[in-house]
Formats: C-alpha cells, structure tokens, sequence
C-alpha cells in the first residue's frame, strides 16, 4: 500500500514539519521518498533481516535514521524527544504482500490501538 503522498506534502507544508517517523520500514521505499522532502527521517523495523537490507543498500543517506526494534517500544524513546510536531506513517504490519501480526512475531502479544499509543 502506497503511502498518500500528496496529502503528506500538504501537510508537511501546512505545518511545517520536518521530521518523518515511520514504522515499518520493509525494503526503505517510503523512507527514501521522506529523505527527498523532510530534514529527518527516523525508520523503524522489527525484521532484522530487513533492517540490515536498508542499512546495507542506503548508508549513504545522511539524513535517515534506522532502528531495529519494536515500533511500540521505539516510539517510547523517539516521542519525548520531539521539540515540534513530526509526521507519523503507521505501517508496521505490513511486509510487502504479507501482513505481519504482532502474535505471529511475539508470541502473546496483543495489539494495542496505535492511537492510544500515541496520544
């Protein structure tokens, strides 16, 4: 699924956002495009062998942070430290065409709403 570009232009210009935080960072597609158009892009990725493929194939772009780890948890860190609003892109349970559940990678987890998350 396609991340709703222009609409996050008109966001980002709107509100003057220039840190992009994604979970699920897959194969690092959303996470190149937010380099071209905000100052910081911070990914995170719950797969190590995707994680590794970014950092492996982007390491050259100076302005993407990628993270290993659980987004929920990750977000706990990233958050508190934001002194300005930042665009979210919630994609973590996706991989491709594959949906990944928190069960299936953590058995006994129990998805939480992403909004109450963040609030």
């Amino acid at each position: 699924m396609e991340p709703p570009k222009d609409l996050m232009l008109q966001l980002k210009r709107k509100y003057t956002l220039e840190d992009f935080i994604e979970t699920g960072t897959y194969r690092g597609g959303t996470a190149l495009w937010a380099a071209a158009h905000f100052a910081r892009v911070t990914t995170i990725e719950f797969s190590r062998a995707l994680y590794e493929d970014m950092r492996a194939q982007h390491s050259g772009i100076h302005n993407i942070n990628c993270i290993f780890g659980d987004s929920r948890e990750a977000l706990k860190t990233i958050l508190p430290k934001l002194d300005r609003p930042a665009m979210l892109w919630l994609d973590s349970h996706w991989s491709g065409r594959r949906r990944i559940s928190c069960s299936s990678m953590m058995p006994g987890c129990l998805p939480l709403p992403r909004r109450d998350r963040i609030a």
